[in-house]
């Protein structure tokens, strides 16, 4: 019965984590070292991004990909929020 515990936790944490307001607080707790760790993370997902649209692209004339597309759309969204915030900060070494 521990591993219907843990799975029952996995599905409770991944819920939370993908409504705004639990991620929020959950990066409001983090400490500075976590949040680097969360920021190298991200930049590695926004770097991945220009060559999975060049798949996808080059995939998406034979196939139906909906939720692919929808997860590089949410991506970009993603990126172009983490630009304007970069922009709004001012921090330079992102350029």
């Amino acid at each position: 019965m521990q591993a219907d515990a843990a799975v029952w936790s996995v599905d409770l944490s991944l819920r939370r984590i993908r409504d705004c307001a639990g991620l929020a607080s959950l990066l409001k707790r983090a400490d500075p070292s976590e949040r680097r760790w969360l920021g190298r993370q991200l930049a590695n997902v926004l770097a991945a991004l220009p060559a999975a649209q060049d798949e996808l692209a080059a995939q998406s004339t034979r196939a139906r990909l909906p939720q692919l597309k929808e997860l590089a759309r949410q991506v970009a969204m993603l990126e172009t929020v983490v630009l304007e915030l970069a922009c709004e900060h001012r921090i330079e070494e992102l350029a």
